[in-house]
């Protein structure tokens, strides 16, 4: 599944890419406008996979009473005062841990049902997506081109390598990497410590569909903001949106009795993932222009890195110390991503371009 996930994306963006160039030669606009404006309208799409697929989840799991169990009732391990390791130490002491009896492996037992019934939506809607792609997308490979598959591929891979070296892939990595974390925060931890442990398993697709659903309406309108005040500013918005959000994590107690503040902090996780993915696409797609394939296909390395680090130390270590290796990472990627932005603006001054000669 890593596998089709990481060369799924990178052909998506590269398509994106492609279309966005066309696009500004037929219309005769900026570059970097049409590379936002698509990959603005491109992040809306894919965000809504998240409202439909959390959506289809939360009506499965909502009519099991047994999930009414993971319910925990000892308010003040939950949040940032959430700790895997003192609860294994503690036990039963601190955690009800009832609720886990039902997880068994009875295939005729009501979770047992909803994991097939989840497993068989995936599948259909995959082969659906597949048969799709197949009958509606061009080829766009060059019909001149005669080197065979593999010497292909073995050039790609070799050009993802090659490009890490350059000033500008240095640069990214941090905040691509980040990416992976914040990732795996909302998907894992947030969900875990604040969501299931203080109001439910069956509320966690709610809350994560309101984080599809800001994410998605936010990328159209981020791509506009970059095209009408430059990217620089739109990421400096969804940095203070990502540390605000961070900080409340920090230093909120979760409380059932106001689950709006659940749904803004997702909304809020949301509206900066959104930044991310739809300017960090646009700065990739524009930078390494000639090499967007490579460049798409570190950012998903680098990204899948970040992503497994975040799911490796999930068990290890505590929640504040996770907000706070964020928060850092976040920083530090943020100031090494202006710095790119800074050496675009100073290449355009003197009418040059940058030391790789990447983008148009």
């Amino acid at each position: 599944m890593g596998v089709a996930y990481g060369l799924a994306r990178t052909s998506a963006n590269t398509m994106v890419t492609d279309l966005s160039i066309a696009y500004s030669k037929v219309t005769k606009k900026p570059t970097t406008e049409c590379i936002n404006f698509f990959f603005g309208i491109f992040i809306l799409l894919t965000f809504t996979a998240r409202i439909w697929g959390n959506l289809t989840q939360s009506e499965i799991l909502k009519n099991d009473e047994s999930n009414n169990m993971t319910v925990n009732h000892n308010l003040e391990i939950c949040g940032s005062s959430y700790c895997w390791q003192n609860l294994k130490q503690n036990g039963d002491e601190q955690y009800d841990t009832s609720h886990l009896e039902v997880l068994n492996d009875d295939p005729n037992s009501a979770i047992s049902w909803q994991a097939y019934t989840l497993y068989g939506i995936t599948i259909i809607v995959g082969i659906i997506t597949l048969i799709i792609v197949g009958l509606f997308m061009d080829d766009r490979r060059n019909g001149n081109n005669e080197e065979s598959e593999h010497k292909n591929l073995l050039r790609q891979a070799i050009a993802t390598l090659a490009l890490v070296k350059e000033p500008q892939m240095l640069l990214m990595i941090p905040i691509t990497f980040t990416l992976g974390l914040i990732e795996s925060y909302m998907s894992s931890d947030f969900t875990k410590a604040f969501v299931t442990c203080s109001l439910g398993i069956h509320h966690v697709g709610f809350v994560i569909i309101c984080y599809g659903i800001t994410a998605s309406l936010s990328s159209y309108l981020w791509g506009w903001l970059a095209n009408k005040l430059g990217r620089m500013f739109v990421v400096i918005i969804g940095t203070i949106i990502n540390v605000a959000a961070i900080f409340v994590m920090l230093y909120w107690h979760p409380d059932p009795s106001h689950p709006v503040i659940y749904y803004l902090l997702s909304g809020g996780w949301g509206l900066a993932d959104a930044v991310w993915r739809s300017q960090l696409f646009a700065m990739y797609g524009y930078i390494f222009y000639t090499k967007k394939e490579a460049g798409f296909a570190n950012f998903e390395v680098w990204e899948s890195i970040g992503l497994v680090m975040g799911y490796a130390y999930h068990d290890l270590i505590c929640m504040t110390i996770k907000l706070f290796v964020i928060f850092g990472m976040l920083l530090f990627g943020v100031a090494c991503y202006l710095v790119v932005e800074i050496m675009i603006w100073l290449a355009k001054k003197k009418g040059t371009a940058l030391s790789t000669a990447f983008q148009p």
